[in-house]
């Protein structure tokens, strides 16, 4: 559910979620109730500059929480595991040109409405349009984080459960600066056709392995390819391939000796048919 608001120089948006996804994407401390606040914020508008306050969704990511606005009906594995969902804090966008944006901010962290360890992370990046055919983001995060700031069970589809995920949504004390760079570039080589490539890289520092008591950092990494072809005004047709590295099992909870965690990998292709232009 979305409302919007348009006032002068002002915009606004409340979305709420319901369901078992509402439950994903929520951030702490949320109840997990099959309920979120997923968006709730007010943005003003001053010549090039826009200023952007509440809880909005991240920057990072060639997909969005809102699933129709996606090519797949499905979500991909960077969407779940490499990328943060939502933010909450400040973030300034600067027009440099008409084909240039400069995002700064700083917020409480990932999914989180208020900061954990009383830190903020800092956003930053830019999205290039040099034509209606091509466009480049690149956006990044740096701050010192949990090294799990989820309850337990966040994740679906751990097979084991780190043990320091803290317990009845109370923090654990264990922190280290998490960072992550997120590139997506989109082309359409005709108007029916899009390409899209999005590559993730992320580290957490001070992560101590559970299976061999090693500190370290833990990184992780993805890299997924979109194409879409619109056959005809109602039907496109997409696929989607991507691969996701894990080696500490950090971001998936699946657990293993340092270097040995999770390689995943998917292919999905999705048929999108428009019986009219509000139902697909």
């Amino acid at each position: 559910v979305q409302a919007a608001l348009t006032a002068a120089n002002f915009t606004g948006k409340l979305e709420l979620s319901s369901g078992t996804d509402a439950d994903i994407i929520q951030s702490w401390p949320g109840a997990f109730n099959g309920f979120d606040v997923t968006q709730a914020y007010l943005a003003y508008q001053f010549g090039k500059l826009s200023l952007q306050g509440g809880k909005f969704e991240t920057l990072a990511g060639a997909e969005v929480i809102e699933n129709t606005n996606n090519l797949n009906i499905s979500r991909s594995i960077l969407f779940g595991f490499a990328v943060p969902f939502t933010h909450t804090g400040g973030r300034l966008t600067y027009a440099v040109t008409p084909h240039l944006n400069v995002i700064g901010g700083v917020n409480a962290g990932w999914d989180e409405v208020r900061s954990t360890n009383g830190r903020l992370t800092a956003e930053y990046g830019f999205a290039y349009n040099p034509s209606s055919s091509a466009s480049l983001t690149a956006q990044g995060y740096t701050g010192f984080e949990q090294l799990a700031n989820y309850t337990v069970g966040y994740n679906p589809y751990a097979t084991a459960v780190p043990p320091n995920l803290p317990v009845n949504n109370v923090p654990s004390g264990a922190q280290g600066q998490r960072s992550l760079i997120d590139v997506v570039g989109t082309v359409h080589p005709t108007s029916a056709t899009a390409i899209t490539l999005n590559y993730d890289r992320g580290l957490q520092h001070n992560f101590t392995n559970p299976i061999d008591g090693t500190v370290l950092t833990a990184g992780w990494s993805g890299l997924a390819g979109y194409a879409s072809y619109q056959v005809n005004p109602k039907l496109t047709a997409s696929v989607r391939y991507e691969g996701f590295k894990d080696p500490q099992g950090y971001r998936t909870g699946v657990l293993s000796p340092s270097g040995t965690g999770p390689f995943w990998h998917e292919g999905t292709a999705t048929v999108a048919y428009s019986l009219t232009s509000a139902l697909t």
